[in-house]
């Protein structure tokens, strides 16, 4: 990990190394995330809702990269959500895609829908949305996972999650619930000029700088507020904002003794909607059109909303619509004893994804603990949480093509072949001299090294990260050039998204004296990644002028990702 940088407070570099597995709300998650950021964390978090599964990676800190299962996050509808394209063009992109088998940016850039830029920024919009998403989540588990050697984000991007957190509070639109988070109002407000200073002006809305502007003098709660101009509600939104994003600290104060009003029947609706909704049915051709327009629970009475299909196998309506009681609910527990995910579900073997989940959210609906806290059930929490937790993996299971496979052949008592076996235990043999040709590069012995990363490839030739580090330990031998060439080019053709991969080879065309063909390789390195370190020291090494645009200069990082327009 690289040491902090001077200009940070103290209280941003006591934190050496990062961690973090457990439940979350939505106001410890803005802790969560600048915790990550203080120790300059690498690596990725998953966090899981009812029913949702998004994944947020950082580099040094800052969010890169962000990806989601729910189908409202899919590219597609964020492209119609920012305006960048419209209903028909996404459906002609989704028979195109039917037709070809292509990714839905490359159909889209092709119809000329979007320019190769326009679908960057679209991808921009779409990581930004994942990871605001997370601030309506009443509440969730997280965990965050190092990466694994050589593992990187597809493409990255880059966003400070002071940002992102400032941009989740301004969505919250209950004024109640941000006053009584606030500090006491007699409590000092002293601006964080350090970090103001670092994260520089673009950061804030003009709201914001006003509460920057009313902050100057170390005042009160109550004094910036009053000194902000706007709503009520835009002046707690945009103080609780900087608070939470640590743009400024509050100090001392008396905490009043008042009780926390109850919340409103519609707001209570709204948390519990969002509590178990999991990700909304993929949508097929034509479909969005009623997604995208899909009204909210306020434009609709509950009366007036349509109703999901009957699931196979799932229980009446009526019998979900009955009081539970903590007899029918152990009951409900002890019959799931020994029946298979689809049987927990009431669904059928054929069933397909959009069917499964609509089962789930009516088990979901029935059983989640928190819609039954004030029904005098407290006793049953446990049953509840049982059947939540099944339901949930029954879920997981089936929702996921290869996790189902999976699931079917055990099921069916199929085991695996002798060359399945096989393969296993050449694979690990192969890891384990990977892992030692590793430890012999680190102690400067490359001909040892060599050695044993040639067993790995011998045992594991899928592996791309074996000839890489076969053609790295390779480039360090006299009269070896040759062999290191073939080796990182053998990488390059398995996993050519690596630009650690482009660069190794312009290293090796450098060695070689080829400067033309290292520069080529690593202008290829800078279509993956415009910033690489190793792909811009190699192009001043080899005395040609940094480029102004790289991925313009390089095809274009979204050319790569996507895969490159056929001819004819």
């Amino acid at each position: 990990m690289k040491p902090m940088d001077a200009k940070e407070t103290p209280s941003q570099s006591l934190d050496p190394a990062f961690d973090f597995a457990g439940a979350f709300s939505r106001d410890e998650l803005p802790r969560i995330l600048l915790r990550a950021q203080a120790a300059r964390a690498a690596g990725r978090f998953v966090f899981r809702g009812p029913g949702a599964e998004k994944v947020v990676w950082l580099d040094e800190g800052m969010v890169v990269f962000a990806t989601s299962n729910a189908a409202d996050d899919r590219l597609g509808e964020m492209l119609i959500r920012a305006g960048m394209i419209t209903l028909d063009q996404y459906d002609e992109s989704v028979r195109l895609i039917k037709e070809t088998g292509k990714k839905q940016g490359v159909v889209l850039v092709e119809m000329g829908a979007l320019t190769p830029k326009d679908l960057f920024s679209g991808l921009k919009f779409q990581v930004r949305e994942i990871v605001v998403s997370l601030f309506s989540w009443p509440e969730g588990r997280a965990v965050f996972i190092p990466p694994a050697e050589g593992e990187t984000p597809p493409i990255r991007v880059h966003f400070s999650p002071r940002g992102l957190i400032l941009e989740g509070i301004r969505r919250q639109a209950d004024s109640a619930r941000l006053r009584r988070r606030l500090p006491p109002r007699d409590a000092v407000v002293r601006l964080n000029r350090a970090i103001l200073l670092e994260e520089g002006p673009s950061i804030l809305l003009p709201e914001e700088q006003k509460i920057v502007d009313a902050a100057d003098g170390s005042p009160t709660v109550a004094q910036v507020l009053e000194r902000a101009e706007g709503d009520e509600t835009s002046r707690l939104k945009a103080l609780y904002g900087m608070v939470c994003a640590g743009l400024c600290a509050v100090e001392g104060g008396t905490v009043a003794a008042e009780p926390e009003p109850a919340p409103s029947r519609e707001s209570e609706e709204e948390v519990r909607e969002k509590a178990v909704s999991p990700p909304s049915p993929t949508p097929e051709p034509g479909e969005l059109r009623e997604s995208g327009a899909r009204p909210s629970r306020e434009d609709k009475p509950a009366s007036a909303l349509p109703k999901p299909p009957p699931v196979p196998g799932a229980a009446s309506s009526g019998a979900e619509e009955e009081e539970e009681n903590p007899e029918t609910i152990r009951r409900f527990l002890e019959g799931m004893e020994g029946k298979t995910h689809y049987e927990i579900l009431g669904v059928s073997e054929e069933t397909d994804l959009r069917v499964v989940r609509r089962a789930y959210l009516k088990l979901v609906k029935r059983f989640h603990p928190d819609l039954h806290t004030h029904k005098g059930l407290e006793g049953a929490k446990g049953d509840l949480e049982e059947i939540f937790m099944r339901a949930n993996t029954a879920y997981e299971v089936l929702s996921d093509e290869a996790r189902r496979k999976e699931y079917d052949l055990d099921r069916f008592g199929l085991k695996e072949s002798g060359k399945e076996k096989e393969q296993q235990t050449q694979a690990a043999r192969a890891a384990e001299q990977f892992a030692r040709g590793k430890a012999e590069i680190e102690k400067g012995n490359f001909w040892g090294a060599e050695e044993l990363f040639k067993w790995a490839v011998r045992l594991d030739p899928t592996r791309a990260s074996h000839y890489y580090f076969l053609a790295t330990a390779q480039s360090r031998i006299p009269k070896r050039l040759h062999e290191a060439e073939e080796n990182i080019q053998k990488a390059i053709e398995i996993e050519p998204s690596r630009p650690d991969y482009h660069v190794l080879l312009g290293q090796i065309y450098l060695k070689g004296g080829l400067k033309a063909r290292a520069v080529k390789k690593f202008m290829e390195a800078l279509n993956w990644n415009p910033s690489h370190p190793g792909a811009l020291k190699g192009i001043e090494e080899a005395g040609e002028e940094k480029p102004m645009s790289a991925i313009e200069e390089a095809g274009g990082v979204l050319g790569r990702f996507f895969g490159k327009k056929e001819k004819g």
